[in-house]
């Protein structure tokens, strides 16, 4: 009798040791190639839609527009994501670098005053998958655009203009927040 309990123990344990290793395989989720999404931010071109491309797990491109008080805005950049084990991870930290809109100038009732300023930003987020999400995924970063002089003396230069009540100010600190959908991975 214990010969066949001693079997039946081995033969539980090995099953119970293939099980588990297969539900860690079906767990991996691959990292993604092409990913679009709407959000805020300039990585979005404002209130808008974004566009990467991965041309490596952790390398990839994107492109940004949409719309801003003073008109539309578009960006586009750089990524460079924290990928562990050449597998996505549900917190997937990311810096990145891009160019196009840093401010958008917008006067209330004075239309003819809108301006937008170009110029380059940095910053850094993270990549968000709830439950390791294999379709969608929340990202999000704070910005730092590295302005010049020009946009604030315009901001200055309206506060000064009679009648315009505008007071506005440039922020140093920025964010960006959006949902991503996944249309394909990588192998």
């Amino acid at each position: 009798m214990s010969k066949f309990c001693f079997i039946v123990f081995m033969l539980v344990s090995v099953a119970s040791v293939k099980l588990k290793a297969q539900d860690i395989l079906s767990d991996t989720v691959p990292v993604d190639r092409l990913a679009v999404g709407v959000g805020a931010g300039f990585d979005f071109g404002g209130y808008g839609a974004n566009a990467t491309y991965y041309f490596t797990k952790s390398f990839g491109v994107f492109a940004g527009g949409g719309y801003t008080p003073a008109g539309v805005g578009f960006n586009g950049g750089v990524k460079l994501r924290a990928v562990f084990n050449q597998q996505a991870t549900t917190v997937m930290p990311f810096i990145v670098a891009m160019y196009g809109y840093y401010a958008s100038i917008a006067p209330k009732n004075l239309s003819y005053l809108n301006k937008m300023f170009y110029g380059p930003t940095v910053g850094a987020g993270v990549d968000y998958r709830p439950k390791n999400s294999k379709t969608v995924y929340i990202t999000g970063a704070l910005l730092f655009p590295i302005r010049s002089s020009s946009a604030q003396n315009y901001i200055n230069d309206i506060n000064n203009f009679q009648g315009a009540g505008y007071n506005g100010k440039l922020r140093v600190l920025n964010g960006s927040l959006g949902i991503k959908f996944i249309l394909f991975n990588q192998r």
